[in-house]
């Protein structure tokens, strides 16, 4: 993913005024970029190199190459980052969800209800985004999974979930065997799981945890 410039994150976000959401660990701006592309700009609210830990930068980096190996229709993919010294700034720029999360859609007031055939393709659009998170080498696997995590896209494609819950893991099934199960009976392909709209793809947030940022 390309290094973007601070000037230009400046200029996307307002001058860092346009905040959407803040954190003791990291603040999310929302931004447009100069070829008309909505961003997730998330930023880490340390200001100075002296509280950033080589534990941190290591995080960092590492954060930004896993992402950078998802590349899929049904995840909010990383578009790029920015990293400089002074004044201090590590920074990851993310791919806009429009339409919240899938949380907000089936339980807030204000929201569009979403029918059970958009509920179906939202499934087969996360169970499509883990098969191909979990075919990666190595491969990836989403630590937290639930429906504050999956966004929806312009025309409410879907993101990430879906729990296998069975205690025993020898008799748990593979993503790869419930998505054809799930393909099978409801007969949504990949095409039809995605976002057909917005030219972004978008999928779930990831920053620095608050563990990962000591």
């Amino acid at each position: 993913v390309p290094q973007l410039q601070r000037s230009e994150l400046e200029r996307a976000c307002e001058d860092f005024s346009n905040i959407v959401a803040s954190h003791p660990y990291y603040t999310v701006y929302k931004g447009t970029l100069s070829s008309g592309v909505e961003i997730t700009v998330v930023s880490t609210t340390i200001k100075s190199s002296k509280d950033w830990s080589k534990h941190s930068e290591d995080s960092f980096r590492k954060k930004i190459d896993s992402l950078s190996r998802i590349n899929h229709k049904n995840f909010i993919n990383l578009l790029g980052f920015c990293e400089e010294e002074e004044p201090f700034m590590r920074v990851m720029v993310f791919e806009y969800a429009p339409n919240g999360t899938l949380y907000e859609n089936l339980h807030d007031e204000g929201f569009d209800h979403i029918d059970w055939r958009g509920r179906m393709r939202i499934i087969m659009g996360v169970a499509y985004c883990i098969q191909h998170m979990h075919e990666l080498n190595p491969a990836k696997v989403h630590p937290d999974l639930h429906s504050s995590a999956i966004f929806l896209s312009e025309d409410s494609a879907a993101k990430i979930i879906l729990e296998c819950i069975q205690s025993d893991p020898m008799r748990r099934p593979s993503i790869s065997e419930i998505t054809t199960m799930l393909r099978e009976t409801i007969a949504i392909s990949p095409d039809a799981a995605t976002p057909r709209l917005s030219p972004l793809w978008w999928a779930e947030l990831e920053v620095l945890s608050p563990v990962e940022a000591r």
